[in-house]
């Protein structure tokens, strides 16, 4: 086996490439991440500008769906509603929305989620980061802000 240091870094490139790949594929993931709030988080989708949804009808969460270019999951909107977080269109990969837990305030029930920058290596290549979350429906007015 050679293992000259040309030998070794034409490895590591192709190692790297086969990861840079592959990447992509693995943000592509739409499995729920808990039975009670049903949430998608995701890499790639038809919305290049950042923004903040809320979804109370199911025409709007198929609308929502197609937008990210995959089948609308199941949803009863007469209890439940979703909100759906865009960050639009990013230079690389590694950007993330985490959800943080609802705040109920007097007049309004707050749904906060965080923005994940990268760290570390990321995918070099253009990404519009999504996320999209199922809650138990609110009497009172929502309003989705960024922390």
């Amino acid at each position: 086996m050679d293992k000259s240091p040309a030998k070794a870094a034409s490895r590591l490139w192709g190692i790297l490439l086969a990861l840079l790949t592959l990447s992509p594929l693995l943000a592509l993931s739409r499995k729920p991440q808990g039975k009670k709030n049903m949430e998608w988080h995701g890499g790639y989708c038809e919305v290049s500008k950042p923004g903040e949804r809320i979804v109370k009808t199911q025409e709007e969460w198929e609308r929502l769906w197609k937008e990210l270019g995959r089948p609308a999951p199941p949803a009863d909107f007469s209890r439940q509603f979703a909100v759906a977080v865009f960050l639009g269109l990013k230079n690389t990969g590694g950007y993330g929305i985490r959800f943080l837990e609802p705040v109920s305030r007097p007049g309004e029930t707050a749904i906060r989620y965080k923005v994940e920058s990268p760290q570390g290596l990321a995918t070099q290549s253009l990404t519009q980061p999504y996320a999209v979350k199922l809650l138990p429906k609110s009497s009172k007015p929502v309003k989705v802000e960024a922390e």
